[in-house]
């Protein structure tokens, strides 16, 4: 049997299968045979049938080995923590789209998982991996190889020694090695974070905006773009109501989204209805200094009150005297 094709089969064979995420702790050590034990899957018959990446019916692994220098070149990956362990730089293969299945799946928000460790042998001896947790993919860049810039939503202000270690690894080499993508930015676990790069917010934004212009069109609705001159997107109306949108895009999970003041007072009127429109998993590519949008994932909710409880205020306006 080709070795490829037996690849396939065992990776194929987890894809049914849910790992039991809870069972992890951040900073203990496992090797791939404990994952499996741990995670209560079945294992694989040995070691590395579980490349750098295996897909679960509930999350995507990742197992990474930050220094590579005794890689050969072509696998050589660039893979590093950020900002004292806030962010992680992960570079799939070289083969690797944001068409590649499991790729695509990260971008569009499926829960992903970091084992890694800082080397892969010590005097002969397989190192097993540190559980850093679950990353929410900022943004990415690129094509073969695809490179994301991760949250590290299950940081710690505290680490074990061995936590620490990965989080301010740094190769001897001249540090310029390090991604593209080095957005300093303290992102918040999940939902729509907030996004320094304007051009990038507001390719966003209009992608948001078409897919909303035409779920509405396609239900029968004239729509009028009052997003210049209201504190809302669209005033939808047919033969027997009109009704308010507020849209919001985001690359990640719809978890989250940022509202001003005026959004959250016109939602709460009772003029008419409003609904919030949320295309989340959106798909960023930078060409030539500019930003391409596709795809992207509904959540709408209908008749939209916020409440007080649902929402958390992140800036005051001071009266200095």
């Amino acid at each position: 049997m080709n070795l490829n094709y037996f690849m396939v089969l065992i990776l194929m064979s987890t894809h049914d299968e849910s790992l039991n995420i809870e069972s992890f702790k951040v900073g203990q050590l496992y090797s791939r045979l404990d994952v499996a034990e741990v995670g209560n899957v079945t294992p694989p018959a040995q070691s590395r049938d579980w490349p750098g990446y295996v897909k679960f019916k509930n999350c995507i692994l990742l197992f990474v080995t930050l220094n590579k220098k005794n890689f050969s070149s072509g696998t050589q990956y660039k893979d590093i923590f950020d900002d004292s362990g806030r962010l992680f730089h992960w570079e799939s293969q070289n083969g690797n789209t944001v068409q590649t299945p499991f790729v695509r799946e990260i971008l569009e928000g499926k829960t992903t998982i970091l084992f890694t460790r800082v080397v892969d042998k010590v005097k002969g001896r397989t190192q097993k991996f540190v559980y850093v947790g679950r990353l929410s993919c900022i943004e990415h860049t690129g094509k073969k190889p695809v490179k994301c810039l991760y949250n590290v939503d299950e940081y710690c202000s505290t680490p074990s020694n061995a936590v620490h270690e990965l989080y301010h690894w740094c190769e001897d080499s001249d540090l310029a090695r390090k991604p593209e993508l080095v957005s300093k930015r303290h992102q918040a676990t999940g939902g729509q974070g907030r996004l320094i790069d304007p051009k990038k917010k507001k390719a966003i934004e209009l992608h948001a905006m078409d897919v909303a212009r035409k779920h509405y069109a396609d239900l029968g609705y004239e729509v009028r773009d009052t997003s210049n001159q209201k504190p809302y997107d669209f005033e939808c109306e047919n033969t027997r109501e009109i009704r308010r949108v507020e849209v919001k895009g985001t690359t990640m999970d719809p978890s989250k989204v940022n509202l001003t003041y005026n959004e959250v007072m016109s939602a709460r009127e009772d003029i008419c209805e409003t609904d919030l429109f949320i295309v989340y998993a959106i798909i960023v590519e930078k060409l030539d200094e500019e930003y391409s949008t596709s795809g992207g994932l509904i959540k709408r909710i209908n008749n939209w009150f916020p409440e007080n409880d649902d929402l958390t205020p992140t800036a005051y306006t001071y009266s200095v005297r």
